[in-house]
């Protein structure tokens, strides 16, 4: 889709032309001047870039050097999108604020890969529903995405960073040390015993459950950031 950008020069174009396109300049009310030092007959003016495409928009504050008509900086005001959300009487669309792509990809570097599979494992269902591990754009919080959210009409401003596929499956015998492995070995000579019902005793395993070991085995995955950049590229201009 193509980008449209708009150049202005005072702060009253910048609010005119953000009601133009449905957003609240009250939001992001902040002082505009001109700033001249007489000494050296040098002066600075601020103008405002709005950028525009699909449902994103972006708010850019450049300082000028109107001498010598040269950008010395620039601020990124705001980025918003528009989103779908569920309410009672049905579908509705809100234009929210979200967090500015640098800030999100610190945000991801931060985070504990255990934490984020763990996030994915939570919502897991084996052979029944997919896990995934959501990452809020707007809040920066990491939370699961529950398989009602997961539609067509529901377009919330987050990206996926880790999927557990339902059907995932691998030899679990080798979250067993030897030790353990020989016990579990001899069990199941006996009665069928499965590899997390042997873990989640008791009485017969005194180390990590089940789940913390399948947690620091998949943990071992690396994320996958040219998907994530891909789905960054949705949200952002």
């Amino acid at each position: 889709m193509k980008k449209q950008q708009f150049e202005i020069k005072t702060l009253k174009e910048a609010f005119n032309k953000m009601k133009e396109y449905g957003l609240d300049p009250d939001i992001y009310r902040m002082n505009f001047g001109v700033c001249i030092n007489e000494n050296s007959n040098f002066s600075i003016e601020f103008k405002y870039k709005l950028k525009v495409r699909g449902n994103k928009y972006t708010l850019v504050e450049e300082v000028v050097d109107s001498t010598n008509n040269k950008v010395i900086g620039e601020k990124l005001l705001f980025n918003k999108v528009l989103v779908r959300k569920l309410e009672d009487d049905g579908v509705s669309e809100e234009w929210i604020p979200i967090l500015t792509r640098e800030d999100v990809v610190n945000m991801i570097i931060d985070l504990n890969t255990k934490d984020i599979v763990a996030t994915a494992y939570a919502s897991h269902v084996s052979g029944m529903k997919s896990g995934y591990a959501q990452f809020d754009l707007e809040t920066g919080i990491l939370a699961y995405l529950g398989v009602e959210e997961k539609t067509e009409s529901i377009k919330p401003a987050a990206i996926i960073l880790y999927k557990l596929d339902k059907d995932f499956s691998f030899d679990e015998t080798i979250l067993l040390t030897k030790e353990e492995m020989d016990k579990y070995q001899e069990m199941k000579e006996e009665e069928f015993i499965s590899v997390k019902i042997f873990l989640d005793n008791k009485e017969l395993n005194h180390g990590d459950s089940y789940e913390e070991r399948i947690l620091n085995y998949l943990s071992k995955d690396y994320l996958d950031w040219k998907k994530i950049e891909e789905q960054l590229n949705q949200w952002y201009i």
